[in-house]
This record gives C-alpha cells, sequence and structure tokens, in this order.
C-alpha cells in the first residue's frame, strides 16, 4: 500500500539502507553514472573517477550494437534477495536507449523494517545516435511522415548518410529514401521521410546513419576520419480500414457418445459483403483440455478494458483457477506457474488501490462514496483462493469479511450496499428490496473464505428462504450457495424445480433469463456446474452445461466480460478435473478452407494444436472419431467498412482544430441511451485515434473532475481513450477533450469509436469522426 516503485541497478542493502558511495562521472557533468557505448576494436578507452579529471575523454562514435531496438519504459524492476552480508550484486545489460535511468531500492526485513535508498541514477549515451517518432499505428493506405533526428556531440563536424531499409508493406513516396547532410559538432538536424502503408500487420521501420565515405557535404570543415554509425529498428503497426469484428465457435465433443461413434460438423466462414480485402483471417484450434484456449491466453482473456476494481479481477481470478486445475492433475510448469503468480502478485497490488480504510472494496475504490457489497465479496473469495499462491495479508480478508458482516439485517439479508456496477447480481430486478440474490452471493465468499460464525449463516440462509428466486439465475445461485453449506437435499430440490426451464438442443443444455444478458445466462450455467459439482451429481447430468459454456468461449479462452469470465471458467476448471483421467485418443479430420489430421491423445490433450485456415470464406467439414472428449474452436476476425448495427445507443462524434496549423485539436463526442424510460448500467465509451496523434491527459482528466457530468475514470490504451460512464441515460451527455498530432499523416483514415455495455457488450453502437482537411 506504500504505492513505491523501485527502479535500480544499483548494490542493493537490506535495511539499515548503507549510503551508497557516488561514482565520479565523465569529468564536467553532474554525479551518477555515465554508461557510454561498449567499445569497438580499436577504441580508446574511457576514464572513470578522479583520474578522468585531468585527462581527455575519447568516446567511439559508433553505436555498441549493430541495431538498437530495446526501448523499454521500465528497467529492473524485480525482487531479489540478499546474500548473508545483506548484499545483492547484479549484471545488467543497459537498454538501448538514449536516457538517464533513475532508480532508488527499496528493502526489508523482520528486525530492522523498511528501508529506503537514495535515488540514482545512470545515463545510457553515445556521443553520435539518431532518433526518430512513429505514431502508435496507422491505417493501410495512409501516409506518414517519419522525422529523423541526427545528433553529433563529437568536436568535429560528420558528413552523414541517413537511409531507410526499404521495409516490405511500405511505400517510400519521398523523392529518395536516402540524404546526404552534414552534422556540425555539438547540433543536431533533421531529415524527412514519407511512406505510405500498403500492407496490413506489425512490420519493422529500420532507420541507419553513418558517416560518408564523401566529406563533400560538410565542404571545408574539419571532420571526424573514423565511423560513426547508429540504427534504430521499432516496429509498427498497420491496421485494416474499418471496424474490428471477431466470431468463434466452439465445440465440446466426443465421438463415442455419438451415435455413430462419429463427430461430425460443417463451419461455415462466412464474410459479410462489405468486409474490408485482405483483413480477414481465420483459425482452427484442437486439443483435448476444455482449459487449453484460457491457458493460453492468462494476460488477454477478454477484448474490453479492465480499469476498475471489479474488472481487475478478470485479470486475477483466472489464474489461480488454472494454477487450481494443473496441480490437480500434477501437470503444472514452471512457465505456467511463473507467469500466473506474477498476474496473481500484480492483479493483489492492483486490486488493493480499489479498497477502502473500512475494509471494504468498490469499482474506483475512495472515489465512491462507499464500499460494495458486491465487490468486497468478490475480492473476498478471489482473495482467499489465491493465497494458496501468494502472500495475501490476513487482516485484508478478516477485514472484508467484518465488513460484509457489518452489513447484515435484522431479516438475515445482506443488502445492496454501494454502486453494483453489473445489477445482474441482482438478477435482472429493479426493486432494490430484494436482496436474496445479494446475500446468496455474500454468503457464498464468507463460506468459501472459511467464515465460521454459524449464527450469522444460519441468519443469512433463512433470508434466503423468505426471498424465493424468480429466474434461472438466481435459483442458481441459491443452489451453490446451500450447496457450499452442505444443505444437498435443498439443493437437489431447486435444481428438479428449475430443471422444467432447461432449453436442451443437440446435447447442450442453457437457460435463459427474463431481460438478461449472454453474460447472464453464461453466469446461470456456471452456477448450475458448480451446484451440480459441489453435491456429487453425475458427470452425465452436466456435460450438457459444459458444451454450452465451452460453446460461448471467446477467441481468448474467456467470455464476454468479468463475471461471467470469472465464474465460467471456475465451473470449467473443475469439471476438467474431474474428466482429466478420462483416456483420450482421438483423430480429427478437418477440410475445405484447410486440410490437416490432427491427433488428440494422452500425451499431447493439455496442448492446443492451431491451424491457420488459408482461404476464408470457406466451410470447414470436421469429422472425429476415437475415445474420450476434446474442444474445438474456429476463430474468424476481419474489418467491415460499415459499423455493426444496434439501436441501444446513440453516438455521435466530430473533430474540429483549434489552431491554425491543426497541431492542436479537439474531440466532441454525444452519446445516449435510445429505451425509453431506462438507463444503461456502468458503460464505456471507446475512442480509436486518428492516426498521428494522441489525446492531452490534462483534458482527460479535466473530465473525471467535473462533478456534473457521470464520467466515472479515463485512460490511454495503446492508440484508443477509455471513458468510463456510470450510466448513460435518454437525456445523454456531451463531453470533450483536446488531441495533439505528434506524427503528420497527410491523408488520414477516420477515427472509429464504439459505445457499450461493459457487461453486456453485444449492446453497442458505433461511429467515426474527422478532421477538416488542410491547407493549415
Amino acid at each position: 500500500e506504500a504505492g513505491f516503485i523501485v527502479i535500480s541497478n544499483l548494490v542493493l542493502f537490506s535495511r539499515p539502507c548503507v549510503k551508497i558511495q557516488i561514482i565520479h562521472a565523465e569529468y564536467g557533468t553532474t554525479p551518477g553514472i555515465v554508461a557510454f557505448s561498449a567499445m569497438v576494436p580499436g577504441a580508446a578507452g574511457v576514464a572513470y573517477g578522479p583520474s578522468a579529471r585531468s585527462s581527455r575523454v575519447v568516446i567511439p562514435l559508433e553505436s555498441a550494437v549493430a541495431v538498437r531496438s530495446d526501448f523499454p519504459e521500465t528497467w529492473l524492476f524485480n525482487l531479489h534477495s540478499t546474500d548473508a552480508n545483506g548484499v545483492f550484486k547484479t549484471n545488467e545489460t543497459l537498454p538501448h536507449t538514449i536516457t538517464e535511468w533513475d532508480g532508488r531500492a527499496v528493502c526489508i526485513n523482520s528486525q530492522d523494517g523498511l528501508g529506503i535508498s537514495n535515488t540514482t541514477s545512470i545515463r545510457g549515451f553515445q556521443p553520435f545516435f539518431i532518433s526518430y517518432t512513429l505514431p502508435t499505428s496507422v491505417i493501410r493506405g495512409e501516409e506518414f511522415v517519419v522525422v529523423v533526428t541526427i545528433f553529433n556531440y563529437a568536436d568535429a563536424a560528420l558528413p552523414i548518410t541517413v537511409s531507410l531499409d526499404h521495409p516490405v508493406g511500405f511505400e517510400v513516396t519521398s523523392d529518395s529514401n536516402k540524404s546526404n547532410i552534414c552534422i556540425l559538432p555539438s547540433r543536431s538536424q533533421s531529415q524527412k521521410i514519407k511512406l505510405k502503408a500498403t500492407k496490413v500487420g506489425s512490420i519493422n521501420i529500420t532507420v541507419q546513419a553513418k558517416t560518408s565515405s564523401s566529406s563533400m557535404a560538410c565542404g571545408f570543415l574539419p571532420t571526424y576520419d573514423g565511423l560513426a554509425k547508429d540504427a534504430i529498428t521499432q516496429a509498427l503497426e498497420v491496421e485494416p480500414e474499418g471496424f474490428a469484428e471477431d466470431k468463434s465457435h466452439s465445440i465440446l465433443f466426443c465421438p463415442s457418445d455419438e451415435n455413430s461413434k462419429t463427430f461430425s460438423q460443417t463451419y461455415s466462414l462466412s464474410l459479410p459483403e462489405d468486409f474490408v480485402p485482405d483483413s480477414q483471417r481465420a483459425f482452427v484450434d484442437v486439443t483435448g483440455n476444455i482449459m487449453g484456449p484460457t491457458m493460453q491466453n492468462l494476460n488477454n482473456l477478454v477484448s474490453l478494458p479492465t480499469g476498475c476494481g471489479e474488472q481487475n479481477m478478470v485479470k486475477f481470478t483466472p489464474n489461480y483457477l488454472v494454477l487450481d486445475y494443473l496441480t490437480g492433475i500434477g501437470k503444472l510448469t514452471d512457465s505456467i506457474k511463473s507467469n500466473a503468480i506474477r498476474n496473481l502478485n500484480t492483479g493483489y497490488q492492483r486490486e488493493m488501490t480499489y479498497r477502502h480504510y473500512d475494509g471494504s472494496f468498490s469499482a474506483f475504490g475512495e472515489n465512491d462514496p462507499e464500499g460494495s457489497m458486491f465487490l468486497t465479496a468478490f475480492v473476498l473469495r478471489s482473495f482467499h483462493e489465491a493465497k494458496r499462491y501468494i502472500y495475501i495479508d490476513d487482516s485484508v480478508l478478516s477485514g472484508a469479511q467484518d465488513w460484509i458482516i457489518s452489513k447484515q439485517m435484522d431479516d438475515g439479508c445482506f443488502p445492496n450496499v454501494g454502486r453494483i456496477v453489473d445489477t445482474g447480481i441482482q438478477g435482472g430486478q429493479e426493486d432494490d428490496n430484494r436482496n436474496g440474490t445479494v446475500t446468496a452471493y455474500a454468503l457464498a465468499s464468507l463460506l468459501i473464505s472459511d467464515y465460521q460464525n454459524q449464527t450469522v449463516i444460519n441468519k443469512a440462509v433463512k433470508c434466503m428462504q423468505k426471498n424465493n428466486p424468480l429466474n434461472p439465475y438466481e435459483t442458481f445461485m441459491y443452489t451453490y450457495t446451500l450447496a457450499l453449506d452442505g444443505n444437498k437435499d435443498a439443493v437437489n430440490s431447486l435444481i428438479g424445480q428449475i430443471q422444467t426451464f432447461a432449453n436442451i438442443t443437440d446435447g447442450v443444455e442453457y437457460y435463459m433469463n427474463p431481460d438478461g444478458t449472454k453474460s447472464l445466462d453464461i453466469e446461470t450455467a456456471a452456477y448450475a456446474v458448480l451446484s451440480n459439482l459441489e453435491v456429487g451429481n453425475s458427470k452425465s447430468d452436466i456435460l450438457p452445461l459444459i458444451r454450452y459454456l465451452t460453446k460461448n468461449l471467446n477467441p481468448y479462452g474467456g467470455f464476454h466480460s468479468t463475471q461471467d469470465t470469472c465464474v465460467g471458467l471456475h465451473a470449467l476448471s473443475k469439471f476438467a478435473k474431474v474428466i482429466f483421467k478420462d483416456p483420450v485418443d482421438i483423430s480429427v479430420s478437418i477440410s475445405g478452407g484447410l486440410t490437416e489430421n490432427v491427433k488428440i491423445t494422452e500425451a499431447n490433450k493439455l496442448l492446443v494444436q492451431r491451424n491457420k485456415v488459408s482461404k476464408v470464406p470457406s466451410d470447414l467439414d470436421i469429422t472425429a472419431t476415437g475415445t474420450g472428449c476434446g474442444l474445438i474452436q474456429t476463430s474468424l476476425r476481419y474489418n467491415s467498412f460499415s459499423p455493426p448495427e444496434d439501436h441501444t445507443f446513440f453516438l455521435n462524434l466530430m473533430g474540429e482544430c483549434t489552431n491554425t496549423d491543426c497541431k492542436q485539436r479537439k474531440v466532441i463526442a454525444v452519446v445516449k441511451y435510445l429505451p425509453q424510460g431506462k438507463k444503461s448500467r456502468m458503460s464505456l465509451v471507446q475512442i480509436k485515434m486518428v492516426s498521428g496523434t494522441i489525446a492531452v491527459q490534462d483534458s482527460l482528466d479535466q473530465l473525471t473532475a467535473d462533478e456534473n457530468n457521470k464520467i466515472l475514470r479515463t485512460e490511454v490504451e495503446n492508440n484508443k481513450v477509455n471513458i468510463y460512464f456510470l450510466e448513460i441515460t435518454n437525456k445523454g451527455q456531451q463531453f470533450s477533450f483536446d488531441v495533439q498530432q505528434i506524427v503528420e499523416v497527410n491523408n488520414p483514415q477516420p477515427g472509429t469509436a464504439k459505445v457499450f455495455d461493459y457487461y453486456a457488450p453485444e449492446y453497442s453502437s458505433s461511429s467515426t469522426y474527422t478532421y477538416p482537411r488542410g491547407p493549415y
């Protein structure tokens, strides 16, 4: 909770922190460390310390590496243990950035507590170097300007040739991709190179500058006789035009369960009429592990921003579920373990920023007036489960328990305290007096976290009994909580009553909630699975529900949003442990857009075998024979020129120039919720920047500072601005923010924007915007 960021390349000492002796810099510079480019053959040495003060320091002008490409924003951010003498030493390679790195060390031990060193620095430097800035991304067909700046800190002029290695996927629209210039001592000079993006993908751009064999560019000026050289490679993402679409279809198949003992299905990979050429790509993944897609994408399970306390948990909870699963089947590898634990530690620290001083949690922490019953219960159960793998402060768990219990009412119910950003926890009900579902959720978290006060538990169960569930979601929330409490008879009774409302088609079972969303239906199926597993019902009863869950997996191994992903993966991981011991030997044949034969065996059933579809659109014919079960997932991604149609929101944007050369700009947006007499849940407006521009952070900060609007948070994610709204009403809201041009783009494509309900992304609307065209 201290909030310190520690970046250091120093010798680290544990508390008490010993004062570190200053290392003298090059004569004439400020104290600190200066790291020059490594020596090239034949170069003179560099002297450090007092002896350097009486001699001239000679630095090579050629870069230590052929091409500089390592430009991290943060360097050396790690935990280490000291030796018996309280010392830690490490040798590190300096990144390629010409910059000054500031760092400090934080040390801790049981005797002396916390120690923090003074800040020190090390400067990465070379006397001759180049620099250039690329846009975050560009759209195919756009022409942009790369401004290359060449710096000469030598004591002589340099005749320089600047050149661009002609990359595949770009067309040079300048007169040439090469120029000869003279850089005077202690001066810099810039050159412009114009490029046009012609191919979609991540494409490297390499610019180099080196001394020319001819000194004619410098005339009669004295020039450097040796070789001065530097080169930089940076990747630029070239995106297709239009609006991105992701579609996937998954199925859990068991060939031996089919009447013919052969599973057979045809998938149609179809495209709309207005799809963007060359934007389409498709894959077929085959695995014997229903958790396979999740294990491959632990860092990116949903394609949504995760900028609040509840959404952050989608990057936390699935990690301990995967660890539980792989530990349970004895297949946990060091690489998966280290990645998952790193994600857990990061998620834990981030979630603590949303904690209130009373022990509760809320979507935006102390910016909210009070803690949230729902989120506090969610965090409590997740932190308790994760404690098997990382350090979780016991006071955090007990504080969350105490806060939940303090809110219990005389009738035993837990109320809807705080902001509920996902109203699905209310079972789709608008009546805030219906507390049965929230009580079931809170009680489940108390039971999962080993809470022992039976009086509190019994009172909560009585509250649930007085508030009969009204829909499938509420029913299975109840059954899961009652199963955790050991009430098997009540669980089976409720399951028997609700099964008359089940939809069963082709071996797939699911439940639809009145006025519900896809996410709520997924949660319903997940709680049904968990309930059946808790009371020990048969695999055959559960398998149809599992088929529904796997059918709705997104291409990244999650579902639509936060809760459905966390609860859905909880159900899948527990079922996967049950069926893992079942032998697998399946032959899969794929034809159509590709031709491939895939084997799933005991040796490889944890692997995801990915096959790229060579022809899209196409039909895929898939057949499988053998024993056991497998998962097939087809993923199709493409762009379309027209936005997807939906009538839930209205979104309109326009761009304007705020100065004469249009380097300073503004985006103005209007957003409304269309269903009359209703308001949205927490919604997000996502605005993609026009190529070559970035949002001005100060103006984004002003949006959340204005108490008259309902903007909860803003964040910048690559080339997108995410704006979170508590709710959007029929009245609508207008907002604007400033934009700055950082790279000149001559024919920019329109920027795109989308508004959607975070917890039901299918409710959305999209739009575009442009800026006035020059000349300026």
